[in-house]
């Protein structure tokens, strides 16, 4: 079972209020989120955090694009010519799959 938690801010003012998804697994206990400075902090108050890259964004001279590609699968998730574009894709999807 899963509990998921959107909405979340640090509450102080230097900060730009952000709209995350945190999913905590309540069997096992484990955080699951896209990391950023906010949930670096967040976490950080909870306990030890380690992260790991979910995904890399790399040109690919062969397509003369750029590609969002999962790290675990090696599947590609994102691609496109305005690499801002295919990070906001790419990190659109992750989060979505975190459920």
């Amino acid at each position: 079972m899963k509990i998921v938690v959107k909405n979340i801010t640090t509450g102080k003012a230097n900060l730009k209020k952000q709209v995350m998804k945190i999913v905590i697994n309540k069997t096992t206990g484990k955080i699951c989120a896209m990391a950023n400075d906010t949930v670096v902090e967040i976490l950080s108050n909870v306990g030890h955090v380690s992260m790991k890259r979910a995904s890399d964004v790399e040109w690919d001279d062969a397509r003369q694009q750029w590609i969002a590609m999962e790290k675990s699968s090696s599947k590609i998730i994102a691609r496109g010519h305005n690499r801002s574009n295919v990070i906001a894709r790419e990190v659109a999807i992750l989060e979505r799959n975190l459920l």
